[in-house]
């Protein structure tokens, strides 16, 4: 972010971040002396949203600790930096009123002369030099930068006086992006209740009261479910048929067929009032249910140039799911617990954590398979899955709860609860009318969301040119009575320079006694 000095406004000078500034890296405390309570370790998990926050996942030390380690004690309004990770180049201030630690990777800016250069100025430097500092990031697997390496940055710096008006502008200019930034982050919560808004409205019958009056003698879903239990109960023998012949039996009469179990009448005691011709139904009567598995990973042979869509719940990120990030063979396919689950099935996260927060749903739109901590409904043929993945949608929330499985360590749905789920079920022709009144209300929420995004990248990209412009000088005026820069740069030094020799000579004191 330097520039050469003959471009710089007058009274401006070229230095190192590192004449200014110390960058000083945190202490590598030992985990196994961690504790849950006592002195914090700000690590750099503790960095968030530009402020330093300690939570339950914060690591502790006896209290006793900052008596040992004086110099990584953490100040009020301290600057600090993630200087590892995915997030190296983070900023944070400390502002917690009680003591802290430092911890290894994470660094903190500490100014040699408070005097000569603006802390509101400062903390506007610091995080231009922190754009740059994940592309001067090195290491393998993880980013890492050094304090040296951010020290030896080259910058520009603006006479004392200036180094004042450039701060003031740059936090009013904010303060008018930061209003506007915090609006786009109230709309987001809203898009949200909006949808589930216009499912609730669907599956009350609201979104088709109109369809329904110009349409009275449509044939009513209880004729429905009856033909869909025909096709379930056929496709249940056929795939008895099948499991008897691969094992080389063949049914000699028909008692077999017996041991299919019909389903009951819903109950509808309690249960809220529907719209004319719709009915009640499980979710077990409307299709047929499909698990998952994982092939072995030490067969190379199930992965290796797999081309088979393997969803697993970080898949689900989407409605409709057409591929995945780990695909297996043919093979796998044959010869383990994965088996193929047909297209226009509905997906179910039945163990994850990300239960506790959500229950993910989505349509597969290609032949995929799953891995077990997926259960696959497919529907009958005369059944939509776009209106069955709304249904389910429109209730995430009571399945979640509903069907929760309990005295287990890992959030899990019971899949009795599950199958026995009740969902309304319209008429057919409903059925297509309320999917595409849902698909029109999404589409419109989500050029809203896109718009809110592309509001967002237009201020950070403002707030970032606001601080490019700040440094080169264009933000503010020049004053030319101003002190140049190059005065406090002299001072600076002279105080670094005696702080360094006062270091040394304390060091040599304690050699000495």
């Amino acid at each position: 972010m330097g520039k050469n000095k003959s471009l710089l406004p007058s009274g401006w000078t070229v230095s190192k971040f590192g004449d200014i500034v110390k960058v000083q890296g945190g202490y590598a405390f030992k985990a196994k002396k961690f504790t849950d309570s006592g002195v914090p370790v700000i690590r750099i998990g503790d960095l968030r949203d530009g402020n330093v926050t300690v939570s339950e996942k914060t690591a502790f030390l006896p209290s006793e600790t900052l008596e040992n380690h004086p110099t990584v004690q953490l100040k009020k309004e301290d600057i600090l930096m993630a200087l590892s990770g995915a997030t190296t180049g983070k900023n944070a201030i400390f502002d917690l009123d009680t003591p802290a630690l430092l911890n290894q990777r994470v660094g903190r800016f500490l100014p040699y002369s408070s005097e000569n250069i603006n802390n509101g100025f400062l903390k506007f430097l610091i995080k231009k030099v922190s754009e740059g500092v994940l592309e001067q990031a090195w290491g393998g697997a993880q980013p890492n930068v050094s304090p040296t390496t951010i020290e030896s940055n080259s910058i520009s710096i603006p006479p004392l006086n200036e180094q004042k008006r450039i701060a003031d502008k740059i936090e009013a200019l904010q303060a008018k992006s930061n209003k506007a930034k915090k609006a786009l982050e109230t709309a987001k919560p809203l898009l949200d209740k909006l949808r589930q808004s216009i499912l609730a409205a669907a599956f009350r019958g609201d979104l088709t009261a109109e369809w329904r009056k110009k349409n009275p003698d449509v044939e009513p879903a209880s004729i429905l479910l009856e033909r869909i239990r025909v096709e379930r109960r056929k496709r249940w023998e056929e795939t008895e048929l099948a499991k008897m012949k691969a094992k080389g039996k063949e049914p000699k009469n028909d008692k077999w067929k017996a041991k299919y179990k019909v389903p009951e009448p819903v109950d509808a005691t309690g249960l809220p009032e529907l719209a004319e011709g719709w009915c009640w139904t499980r979710l077990d009567d409307i299709g047929t249910w499909s698990g998952g598995g994982t092939p072995s990973k030490n067969v190379s042979s199930y992965w290796e140039n797999g081309n088979i869509p393997w969803i697993t719940p970080k898949d689900m990120k989407k409605l409709f799911v057409s591929n995945s990030i780990d695909k297996i063979t043919a093979s796998a396919v044959k010869e383990s617990s994965a088996k193929i689950i047909a297209e226009g099935s509905l997906l179910f996260v039945v163990r994850s954590g990300i239960l506790r927060r959500i229950l993910p749903l989505c349509t597969n739109t290609v032949q995929t398979t799953v891995n077990q901590d997926l259960k696959a409904l497919t529907p009958v043929s005369s059944l939509a899955v776009e209106f069955l993945l709304y249904a389910a949608l429109a209730v995430e929330g009571k399945i979640r709860h509903q069907c929760a499985k309990s005295g287990t360590t890992v959030e899990s749905i019971d899949f009795k609860k599950l199958k026995n789920f009740i969902i309304p079920l319209p008429p057919n022709g409903e059925q297509l009318k309320i999917v595409k009144r849902i698909d029109q209300g999404f589409l419109s929420i989500e050029k809203i969301s896109t718009s809110l995004i592309s509001s967002e990248d237009r201020i950070c990209s403002l707030n970032k040119s606001i601080l490019a412009k700040a440094f080169r000088g264009e933000l503010v005026p020049q004053d030319p009575t101003d002190e140049p820069a190059s005065a406090l740069l002299d001072r600076i030094k002279a105080e670094r320079e005696a702080m360094t020799s006062k270091k040394k000579i304390t060091k040599k004191r304690k050699q000495s006694t």
